[in-house]
């Protein structure tokens, strides 16, 4: 790994520590520079704010790999690598989920996440006679966007003993059935 690599990671890696005991809103970039040992302007050589570190790290650790497999097709075994990684640093996504406002984690989940499943809709090309006009390619996107959103939130943030499996498949049940099977309506 070269060395601007390193340094990134350093960063990065500062960031995380501090916010085991710093709330996100007190740390600043000299607390985060101080503590990975370089200078401050090295800090804006590679991120404009800690928010673009609280996306790198989410992209690094949790969006590229799950690109990785979904670029083979596997779209159930991307699902539990992103439940899998975000299992892994659950204590620092659930502070990093206490970030609200303009750039807050939910805004870059949000948009990581539509990416992602907008990519993937477009691929499987919708059945355009057996679906309404309504349902967008957008629209879907949007939707299953914020149905992921709500699981990771409801999950990270709680104590619930739920192993990423049955998580994943929870996950999966919800998508593959109706309001109508769900509820016996």
């Amino acid at each position: 790994m070269e060395k601007k690599e390193l340094t990134k990671r350093l960063l990065g890696e500062s960031f995380r520590n501090l916010l085991d005991t710093t709330p996100f809103e007190k740390i600043t970039i000299h607390m985060i520079t101080d503590d990975a040992g370089v200078i401050r302007p090295t800090f804006y050589h590679y991120f404009k704010d800690k928010y673009e570190v609280v996306e790198w790290l989410f992209e690094e650790e949790v969006g590229n790999p799950v690109r990785e497999i979904l670029s083979s097709g596997m779209l159930k075994e991307a699902a539990k690598v992103f439940f899998v990684k975000l299992d892994e640093n659950r204590g620092y996504y659930r502070k990093i989920f206490e970030i609200s406002g303009q750039n807050s984690f939910i805004e870059i989940l949000e948009r990581d996440i539509y990416t992602v499943l907008f990519d993937v809709i477009k691929e499987k090309k919708l059945r355009r006679n057996e679906v309404p006009k309504v349902l967008t390619d957008e629209v879907l996107a949007s939707y299953y966007t914020m149905t992921t959103v709500n699981i990771v939130k409801a999950w990270v943030k709680t104590d619930m003993d739920i192993s990423t499996t049955e998580l994943v498949d929870s996950y999966a049940y919800l998508l593959l059935h109706s309001v109508d099977e769900i509820f016996k309506l």
